[in-house]
């Protein structure tokens, strides 16, 4: 029962990032398939034990990638969701700096809002209608998983209760300025991280490939020395 679960909450998480489980486990079917095929042939046929046993690695590599491709895919977006906060937040900063009201500055934001951003922010105009106290900003906030998060979202609803006063004001300004250089120095790390990443694929592509043209050299050899 606990692996049934467990298939069924992987499941789950594939739909939730936009992919079809079945399409999903039928490629990585097909290539655990015709991995093993390969390893057969090689290893019995070919006599070729190390670029055959590659094979198997090779299949056991797919089936990661499968099993964590939807968190992956998870993950990234709440990134980039996180990042969009960061930059529609700073059109609403300068709304509410310039006298705007809070409902009206989160309306002016719309039309800079990706369409899933769109639909969160209009779902929290429409419940701060309906309720007046924390509980909209709150479940907003959610949506997201970094902390700092809530706490912008709890210091707007503060300059709504307050009447938009001064000193909320500048509470906000300085959670969401923090929040802001937190999220512009990981990009910056990220991309310092990403251009080492690129600048190393081509060493381990040139490292790879030389193994298996010695793996391939030794094994011809090792034909050859068994045949004499």
């Amino acid at each position: 029962m606990p692996k049934k679960k467990n298939t069924l909450d992987l499941q789950g998480k594939m739909r939730e990032a936009g992919l079809n489980p079945k399409t999903e486990f039928l490629f990585l079917g097909f290539v655990i398939i015709l991995c093993i095929g390969g390893f057969l042939f090689m290893y019995f046929y070919m006599k070729q034990p190390i670029p055959s046993f590659a094979l198997l690695f090779v299949a056991l590599i797919f089936v990661y990638l499968t099993f964590t491709k939807a968190s992956r895919i998870k993950k990234k977006e709440n990134a980039d969701l996180e990042k969009e906060f960061v930059r529609i937040f700073a059109y609403f900063s300068i709304f509410i700096k310039n006298g705007i009201p809070v409902y009206h500055a989160l309306e002016e934001t719309l039309p800079y809002c990706s369409p899933k951003m769109n639909e969160y922010l209009r779902e929290l105009i429409s419940n701060i209608d309906k309720d007046k106290s924390v509980r909209p900003y709150i479940s907003f906030a959610e949506r997201f998983s970094a902390l700092e998060i809530r706490q912008v979202m709890v210091s707007i609803y503060k300059m709504v209760d307050n009447g938009g006063s001064e000193a909320y004001l500048r509470q906000f300004t300085t959670i969401f300025d923090s929040l802001a250089n937190d999220r512009y120095i990981e990009e910056i790390h990220h991309e310092e991280s990403s251009f080492g990443t690129l600048c190393m694929a081509p060493m381990l592509d040139s490292g790879l490939l030389m193994i298996l043209i010695t793996a391939g050299v030794v094994s011809l050899l090792g034909g050859v020395i068994n045949g004499i």
